[in-house]
């Protein structure tokens, strides 16, 4: 049969018959005794002859479909539990991955220990083949290269990436999805601790140690006739080095925090995992009376403010997905809650580091609630979310905003300008007793960006008239407008407005 395919390939296709497979497949069939392969001389290398038939089959559509059977599957999986040679390891290997791109293998990947033995084989094993470092190289690799196929799959590969998680960090599986193959290997055998990839000596042997547990118990109940071999519900292999970890988008949050600077692979997909996972977490804390954990709401909004700062353009990614909206409705909702103070005050920091980029400016003036009427009303929680709300206002009023008319017309609406002069007026300040968070650097900078902003609503435009009739004559403008308030603005007050 061999000589047959491999002379005239195109001949595969006969062992597809069922007839035909069957009889192949009693040379394969699991033992469920120990087998003394030295006693046996024979056996391994009639083995190895019926897996390269195989081999050969995977090249030929039909036969795949064929091979691509559950119990099948089972059988060839079973083989990397105990290999008749180290030959028949890699042929096992070289059949798996010409069926890994059925949907068939992955499912029986996920449910039938498939996973679990190639896991294994991924795993460092302590010394085992330590004078043969090309040899475990090599099964690494192909084993690496089945999983990364399979993961890729697209009806079942989400079920093994599932199975995957219960075991390995997420780095770990993001590197399993993602490759390449080279890299991923030298992943499982170097210690590191970046914002994406958490592994170490200890935490590998522990792992391989659990898995070479699973893998003896799921043997043990194929070789019983068992197809599946289902994990618990709650099983998820814990890690100690993980367990105040956040992972989000690819990346570990407070690791990330610790190293901004570091060059992620794909900054836009964590972006988008930060915000999605900051609106979840904020509006369920937000909706507390009291009790509210606003601990995860800061560090979320803090990363991505770190993010936006590193890689400026992701604001306008953020802004295409319609998060500045969603922003400013949130705001909305909570800044009157005086519990999620905290909250209010994380997402006041997300738009003010967002506010920064033009697009995001545009993005202001078309949303509904009106930004600024919702930016104002924050004057109210305290002076520095009143200062974020003073510097977002006007960020947004860069004159290159095309809908800068937009946000002027607001202003007008919501009497903005009135509030400004307000605090300004010396003499409302006079009586006014000071908190405990006032002080006069405070105090200085949010006088500095009030005289910017009219600077700003009084500039060529739509309603430019109307703001100036408003302002020029007003006594407590004239005895600012031509003042130089540059001392008190913050070191780090640089933006284009």
């Amino acid at each position: 049969a061999l000589n047959v395919v491999t002379t005239l390939p195109k001949l595969a296709v006969v062992y597809a018959d069922q007839r035909c497979l069957n009889m192949i497949l009693t040379c394969i069939e699991p033992r469920g005794e120990e087998v003394d392969f030295g006693a046996c001389p024979y056996y391994a290398a009639s083995l190895e002859i019926v897996l390269t038939l195989f081999v050969h089959m995977t090249a030929n559509k039909a036969c795949v479909e064929a091979l691509a059977n559950d119990k099948i599957l089972v059988k060839l999986y079973l083989m990397l539990y105990r290999p008749a040679s180290k030959n028949a390891l890699i042929l096992v290997l070289d059949i798996l991955q010409g069926l890994a791109k059925t949907p068939t293998t992955s499912w029986s990947a996920a449910t039938q220990a498939g996973g679990i033995y190639l896991l294994s084989l991924v795993l460092p094993q302590g010394d085992d083949y330590s004078e043969e470092d090309d040899y475990v190289e090599k099964v690494q690799e192909r084993s690496i290269s089945i999983l990364m196929t399979l993961c890729a799959e697209k009806v079942n590969g989400i079920r093994l990436v599932t199975f995957l998680q219960r075991f390995l960090p997420p780095g770990l599986v993001d590197q399993l999805k993602e490759g390449p193959k080279e890299s991923t290997r030298k992943a499982f055998h170097i210690k590191s601790e970046t914002p994406e990839h958490v592994w170490n000596p200890d935490m590998a042997r522990k792992l391989s140690k659990e898995v070479n547990r699973l893998k003896l118990l799921a043997a043990n109940a194929q070789l019983k006739g068992t197809l599946n071999i289902p994990l618990k519900d709650e099983y998820k292999f814990q890690f100690q080095e993980l367990d105040n970890e956040v992972f989000v988008g690819g990346v570990y949050v407070r690791l990330f925090m610790k190293q901004p600077e570091f060059p992620l692979r794909n900054p836009k997909r964590f972006l988008e995992g930060l915000l999605k996972e900051y609106f979840k977490v904020a509006l369920r804390e937000s909706q507390k009376n009291d009790g509210v954990d606003n601990t995860m709401p800061v560090l979320l909004s803090a990363a991505t403010v770190s993010l936006l700062r590193i890689h400026k353009l992701l604001s306008e990614h953020a802004a295409s997905l319609g998060y500045i909206s969603s922003l400013v409705k949130f705001i909305e909702r909570v800044y009157s809650n005086a519990s999620a103070s905290e909250v209010c005050g994380s997402a006041l920091r997300l738009a003010h580091q967002l506010s920064v980029n033009v697009r995001v400016a545009e993005a202001l003036a078309s949303v509904k609630p009106e930004a600024t009427n919702v930016f104002m009303r924050c004057f109210e929680i305290g002076l520095g979310a009143k200062i974020l709300a003073l510097e977002i206002i006007k960020r947004s009023l860069n004159p290159q905003n095309r809908g800068r008319d937009g946000l002027v017309k607001q202003a007008l609406d919501c009497k903005l300008v009135q509030a400004l002069l307000n605090i300004l007026d010396w003499n409302a300040q006079e009586g006014k007793e000071k908190g405990i968070s006032a002080n006069n650097a405070d105090e200085g900078t949010q006088r500095v960006l009030v005289v910017d902003i009219i600077h700003l609503l009084r500039k060529d435009g739509a309603y430019a008239e109307v703001i100036r009739e408003m302002v020029d004559e007003n006594e407590i403008w004239k005895a600012y407008s031509q003042q130089k308030h540059d001392l008190f603005l913050p070191s780090n007050a640089n933006d284009s407005t």
